[in-house]
């Protein structure tokens, strides 16, 4: 489905609204709205793609910078709920040695949860070298 069904679809929608201004100038999104250039339809439509994948693009950067704050939000969650049931002394030896592994570049946490379970070497990491 093209970009342009989606948006008959939805008639009484001010298409103005809530947009991207790099989308204002295209009369497809903003039909009342006169351009300051005139460009062949072959050229409106290679520019509308563009824009389109580049806000896909952004879209799932965003997605994945989502992915990434509600990891550090159950890393901070465990810490503290670990912290709660955990004499101190425990606690902060756990915190630096999670510390040393993060500044170990040849430490990878994939083969070390791998080893701890009786598992083959993994191969190729996710996580380090």
């Amino acid at each position: 489905m093209t970009i342009e069904a989606v948006l008959r679809g939805y008639p009484d929608i001010d298409r103005s609204l809530d947009l991207p201004s790099i989308l204002w100038p295209d009369p497809l999104f903003c039909p009342n709205t006169k351009t300051y250039f005139s460009l062949p339809q072959p050229v409106l439509d290679a520019r509308r793609e563009y824009l389109l994948r580049k806000l896909n693009h952004y879209g799932a950067a965003l997605k994945e910078c989502d992915h990434t704050r509600q990891f550090a939000i159950r890393e901070s969650w465990w810490r503290n709920i670990l912290r709660q049931h955990v004499p101190l002394e425990v606690y902060r030896k756990i915190c630096i040695e999670a510390a040393v592994n993060d500044m170990d570049p040849d430490f990878s946490y994939w083969r070390a949860v791998c080893a701890q379970m009786g598992l083959p070497d993994p191969g190729p990491d996710i996580d380090g070298p």
